[in-house]
């Protein structure tokens, strides 16, 4: 699945929101960019070695959330098999099956790429294998007849009449289907569990065709609801929040769903740099026809792909609503002023019938 690319999305947003540029574009810019990691220094490594023997006395005292931290934090320094596997370990521990299957397997990669670990080495097998065994996997079957059907789980889309590895616990999936009603179910996930599960999707009721409706009479002339007491909190203010609401909500959005897309780039990344390290090593050309470890590395990539491609498109959506939002709390700020004050307003439309014609339209003055 294609999506559009960051500085595309700026770019539509910036046509879209003229009147506020500077709010989106420093967002999509620093959310877009990375740099390099050097190799560590001396001191570096020496820091690094320090936070490792911390975390296994962390992890030996069962305390997950600690290791897990100076784990992450003493490979932001060095890379080795080791410190992959333990915080893998330590994430199995804590319950992140997906995220453990990640470390796993970029461990093994390390290894077959020809990083020394013998104390690790052993160990990898069997944990690939238990966690593989232990997430819980979701295939939803379609019926026939269902045509192009969409299926979601939690929100994010996902193939159907194939396993997808998910976590444990409840997800909310929906099926859609043009002319079907969706079906929408709340499913739990336990470990090791492999559900099938198939959507009902019967036929959408045909459409009725609306009665006419009779004229309503004209409604009694009220007075203006601003008029009477322009500072409280009228019509005009209720919908400016809802304006700002929807702009910062908006806003919030793509910059979470950035952020998603630039993490799931980077674990692409390591896992690609992982299917490199085999097929070097002699672990096969295809994903297919590959060692247990690329197949694994393989599947680790194609869903950190999908997880970029889901969450780019997300953070389209949501930055263009910001900026919907942002221009319509513009134009009612500007336009529709309270009574009494200077500014730009927007009277009633107005509409005569005369002579020479039929003439209908809006004054205003700014």
């Amino acid at each position: 699945m294609s999506s559009p690319r960051p500085h595309l999305a700026a770019r539509a947003l910036a046509r879209t929101l003229r009147v506020a540029p500077l709010i989106v574009a420093p967002l999509i810019v620093a959310l877009a960019t990375s740099s390099a990691r050097a190799e560590p220094s001396q001191a570096e490594l020496a820091r690094a070695r320090q936070l490792f023997r911390e975390a296994t006395a962390a992890e030996a005292a069962k305390e997950w959330a600690v290791a897990i931290a100076k784990l992450r934090t003493a490979l932001g320094l060095k890379e080795t098999p080791g410190l992959r596997y333990h915080l893998g370990f330590c994430l199995e521990e804590s319950g992140e099956l997906l995220a453990a299957l990640v470390e796993y397997a970029r461990a093994r990669a390390l290894v077959s790429g020809g990083t020394a670990a013998p104390d690790v080495e052993p160990l990898l097998g069997p944990a690939l294998e238990r966690i593989v065994e232990r997430i819980p996997t979701l295939t939803v079957e379609l019926p026939p007849g269902a045509g192009e059907a969409r299926v979601t789980v939690d929100g994010a889309e996902i193939a159907a009449g194939r396993p997808e590895r998910m976590a444990p616990g409840r997800h909310a999936v929906e099926v859609t289907a043009p002319g079907r009603k969706p079906d929408t179910r709340t499913v739990e996930l336990a470990e090791r569990q492999r559900l099938v599960w198939t959507p009902e999707l019967p036929p959408a009721a045909a459409p009725t065709s609306p009665s006419p409706a009779s004229p309503s009479p004209a409604p009694a002339t009220q007075p203006d609801s601003l008029g009477a007491n322009p500072r409280r909190f009228g019509t005009r203010e209720w919908v400016l929040a809802s304006e700002a609401t929807m702009t910062l909500v908006g806003l919030v959005g793509g910059v979470y769903y950035l952020s998603r897309a630039a993490t799931a780039g980077d674990d692409a990344e390591r896992a690609s740099a992982g299917i490199d390290a085999v097929s070097a090593a002699g672990g096969g050309d295809e994903c297919s026809s590959g060692t247990f470890s690329r197949r694994d590395l393989c599947v680790a990539l194609a869903d950190s792909l999908d997880a970029r491609d889901r969450a780019r498109t997300w953070a389209t959506g949501s930055l263009v609503v910001a900026g919907v939002g942002a221009l319509a709390f513009t134009g009612t700020w500007l336009l529709w002023a309270r009574p009494g004050e200077r500014g730009a307003y927007l009277e009633p439309a107005a509409a005569t019938l005369d002579r020479g014609g039929y003439w209908a339209g809006v004054r205003g003055r700014f």
